[in-house]
């Protein structure tokens, strides 16, 4: 990910996940304010595609501190240890192939 505090850029990556794996029933967060963009894509694509799935017994979203939020705090560690290479390195090789220009606002 170019940029983990981009609302933008975080709801680029759901949506990514969304068409490779399929769409959640509840999303966890930390309530960072880069969620906020990923939230919202949550909350239309659920009420149209989980009907019988309404708030408040099943919420959109739960929001927990980053502490408590297990699940994507391990998510990191597991992708990082998956691929075998830091998200340092692959934002690295993107500049030097030029696919990742870091002054570039698009690519943020």
């Amino acid at each position: 990910m170019p940029n983990v505090q981009n609302a933008q850029a975080i709801a680029h990556y759901y949506l990514d996940l969304i068409e490779g794996r399929g769409c959640r029933i509840q999303l966890t967060v930390d309530g960072g304010t880069e969620c906020t963009e990923m939230l919202k894509i949550h909350e239309t694509l659920r009420a149209d595609a989980a009907l019988k799935f309404v708030p408040p017994s099943w919420p959109y979203s739960v929001s927990l501190p980053s502490t408590d939020n297990t699940p994507i705090e391990s998510f990191w560690h597991w992708k990082h240890n998956g691929e075998g290479r830091s998200i340092r390195y692959t934002l690295k090789e993107g500049v030097d192939e030029g696919f990742y220009l870091p002054n570039d606002y698009i690519h943020w």
